[in-house]
């Protein structure tokens, strides 16, 4: 049997991607690639959930032997590291150079730089399923500027080695529960926060055990995710409370200042600007679809005078509730 080889420095651009979807004769639709021909079947799929930070989803059965070179970055190009999850590592062969990296149930996920040279071959007529994430050095450092000192000391120790390192680990329990969650989530229709959660956790998980802390020393991201997408749940369904930041703060245990700049992270915009503009989109939706009166959708989002609901309606849509009549069949 024919062996197939394609070789890369990276799959995160645009036009990266659509060349190895080319070189396999893949269907593009949006962020992803369907093959079903001679080299393979199945889908391989991208997203991009925050600046400098990539997933892929490979759930493909290859026809034949497919051999993936990646080769290293050219000098000059920011560090990039990946995290790659083999959910059947038994098979898969992969080398760092001349040097064969052991793959197993035991040795799983494999960390890597972009200088490092590594193939990956896998078996044909097998169906398997991997994810692999990639991100820049400042993305890691952003994320992690709020952990402890010696945890974002190692980080910058090891992003300022030149050695192309290639370290493998096992999976734990954790991280299969987060893997499995984004393997069954469509990431074109959920939110990139829900996708950029699951990153963050895989990454605190695993950087943890790589750097040898213990869990006295459990790494916390600069971002609670869970906590701001709770919040932002809250801000959606109690409409008629304004939110207060100092409470809602204190609630969390929370400085102001990290609530209001980690919700902004998130959604990228403040908590009271995201609160009102859900109001007057939901406000504008119900006149429409409900036929609701001015009068009651003010009494409905907690307004105790219609004009305050007018004034701030118009400064959200540049035109009043009331002319939405017109365009009531």
């Amino acid at each position: 049997m024919a062996e197939i080889h394609y070789s890369f420095t990276e799959l995160d651009s645009d036009a990266s991607f659509a060349l190895l979807g080319k070189a396999f004769e893949g269907m593009p639709r949006g962020q992803a690639l369907y093959f079903d021909n001679h080299f393979c079947k199945g889908e391989l799929r991208k997203l991009q959930p925050d600046t400098d930070v990539w997933i892929r989803k490979w759930q493909l059965i290859a026809h034949e032997k497919i051999c993936l070179h990646k080769i290293p970055a050219p000098a000059g190009r920011e560090k990039k590291l990946g995290l790659i999850y083999f959910l059947h590592p038994e098979l898969f062969h992969v080398k760092n150079s001349q040097k064969t990296v052991p793959l197993n149930s035991n040795h799983n996920t494999i960390f890597y730089c972009s200088s490092a040279k590594l193939s990956f071959s896998v078996l044909a007529k097998q169906p398997f399923y991997a994810m692999d994430i990639a991100f820049t050095t400042s993305w890691l450092s952003q994320q992690f500027k709020d952990a402890s000192t010696p945890f974002k000391n190692a980080i910058e120790q090891y992003i300022k080695t030149n050695v192309p390192i290639v370290h493998t680990q096992p999976c734990t329990v954790e991280e299969y529960r987060i893997l499995h969650e984004l393997k069954d989530c469509s990431m074109e229709r959920h939110h990139s926060f829900f996708v950029k959660s699951g990153i963050y956790n895989l990454l605190a998980n695993f950087l943890t055990r790589f750097f040898a802390f213990g869990k006295k020393q459990q790494v916390q991201c600069a971002i609670q995710y869970d906590t701001m997408v709770k919040l932002g749940k809250k801000l959606t369904e109690q409409v008629k409370i304004r939110p207060r930041i100092e409470a809602i703060a204190k609630e969390n245990n929370m400085s102001v200042p990290s609530l209001v700049r980690q919700f902004k992270m998130v959604y990228g915009k403040g908590i009271h600007e995201y609160y009102v503009e859900h109001k007057m989109e939901l406000a504008k939706k119900m006149i429409l679809e409900k036929k609701i009166s001015v009068k009651k959708m003010a009494q409905l989002l907690g307004y105790k005078q219609v004009t305050p609901f007018i004034e701030v309606f118009v400064k959200h849509h540049g035109f009043t509730p009331g002319s939405l009549k017109d365009l009531i069949p």
